[in-house]
């Protein structure tokens, strides 16, 4: 930028943005300031030379130049990295408009620059924005990929969960990547993990995950199922022997970690892939790194996945009593418990895990109060009529965001009532269906409808 109005170069604050010794001092202060935005905003609209930032006006003749340049060089670009990461959020759209936008791509292969890129993709959470970074990068997948940048892609893919959008867009910019190995299934998430395009099925055996392809693949498995789904397939087709090795792998390890906890890959998909591991538990809980993926597995399956997990770590006891990472896997599979008592551990899990498919429904996102009643039983739906009419009755007085809320009261108690016609626990679960709705929706009282619908199944 230039300084204010003098138009003979650049301003004294900007000379010391650029400085190598300089932009520490710069840097120490917009950080101090992060909690201060009504001094910040004036500090960075006069080291930028751009009054009236904060407002969204149109940068002077000069800045936006200056503004890339400053990104290009070594101290400009700290100096932007803490800006960016101590700016309100609102200076973040004049920042990428006034002097980023349309140049994406281009900043992004440099050697400085390419941290301001990679920074504001961090802050990024507002769809409008992320859309339009989406919209720059998107189709220079392979071109980031050959330019050493892949880390541009990973907090492209990042921003895109964050903000719910483009999720679709960005994985295909990660396939596209990788073509032609991101075409195939049986390739995809091998040449994801060692950021090898050109990778064949003779050659896998020998492609080793890099830190990078993990935390790509990591950020893969934030975006929604819909969008991630090939990835997940293609970790579906990997071998058992793969799959395990995978597991013990220093950066391979966190992937099979997201893989049971990620968002993008659903809970139906974690059986088959803790088939996988299917006598390998000794080995893993072992491992310094396996031991980790064992316990994500052991948490996300059923109480007959447990109990598989569980009589392997028994049978390899012995060999396990040596090893600090499987004593701690023990601990926190409470093996012990499970050795002295296996009939009582067996109906504890049951209760658990029945509680939990409860609450699961219970909690489960809206849905129409008619769909919710279709779908269950006849006798369950009589025996929660009172129910469902009591909380919509209770709403028919409020407001109309009230009635909704209503509307998905009912569906709930609805859903909940045919779980306890079938299963039998009527007035836990009937109390749990209340509190929830009650914090769910202040103001409806919903107590009167749980005591309906545990008399009813009474």
């Amino acid at each position: 930028g230039k300084g204010e109005g003098e138009g003979e170069g650049p301003s004294p604050l900007v000379e010391m943005a650029a400085h190598s010794c300089g932009c520490l001092v710069v840097q120490a202060a917009v950080r101090a300031l992060r909690s201060q935005p009504e001094t910040l905003v004036p500090l960075v609209e006069r080291l930028l030379g751009w009054p009236g930032m904060a407002n969204a006006s149109n940068p002077p003749d000069g800045v936006s130049g200056g503004l890339r340049e400053l990104a290009c060089s070594v101290g400009g670009a700290r100096s932007l990295e803490a800006l960016l990461e101590a700016a309100p959020a609102k200076l973040l759209f004049p920042l990428y408009s006034g002097g980023l936008r349309s140049h994406l791509l281009e900043l992004s292969h440099d050697k400085n620059a390419n941290f301001v890129v990679q920074r504001l993709l961090e802050r990024a959470s507002d769809p409008a924005l992320v859309g339009l970074l989406v919209g720059e990068l998107a189709d220079a997948g392979a071109e980031l990929l050959a330019g050493g940048r892949a880390g541009v892609l990973w907090k492209l893919l990042e921003a895109c969960a964050r903000a719910k959008c483009k999720e679709k867009e960005a994985f295909r910019a990660v396939v596209s990547m990788l073509s032609p190995a991101g075409s195939s299934a049986a390739t995809l998430a091998h040449s994801l993990l060692a950021l090898s395009p050109n990778l064949t099925e003779e050659r896998i055996a020998s492609a080793n995950p890099t830190p990078l392809g993990s935390r790509l693949a990591q950020a893969c498995l934030q975006l929604p199922p819909a969008a991630c789904q090939p990835l997940i397939a293609s970790f579906h087709k990997m071998s058992n022997p793969e799959f395990a090795k995978l597991a013990c792998d220093s950066v391979g390890s966190r992937v099979v970690e997201a893989l049971f906890v990620a968002p993008g890959c659903p809970a139906g998909s974690h059986p088959p892939l803790a088939k996988k591991l299917k006598g390998e538990a000794a080995r893993l809980a072992r491992d310094r790194c396996g031991s980790h993926a064992l316990e994500k597995c052991f948490a996300s399956v059923d109480v007959d996945g447990k109990r598989a997990i569980l009589n392997e770590l028994l049978l390899a006891e012995t060999s396990l009593a040596s090893s600090p990472h499987a004593a701690l896997v023990c601990k926190k599979v409470r093996l012990a418990d499970y050795k002295r008592r296996q009939t009582d551990w067996l109906d504890e899990e049951t209760g658990h895990e029945k509680k939990r498919r409860m609450f699961a429904d219970i909690l489960a996102p809206d849905t129409p109060a008619t769909a919710a009643a279709a779908a269950i039983e006849p006798a369950a739906a009589a025996a929660v009529k009172p129910a469902a009419t009591t909380a919509i009755e209770a709403s028919a007085a409020t407001t109309a965001f009230a009635a909704a809320t209503a509307a998905r009261v009912a569906a709930e108690v609805a859903r909940a009532g045919a779980r306890i016609a079938r299963e039998g626990v009527g007035p836990v679960v009937a109390e749990a269906a209340a509190t929830t709705v009650t914090a769910a929706a202040p103001g409806i009282t919903v107590e009167p409808a749980a005591a309906t619908a545990a008399a009813a199944v009474e």
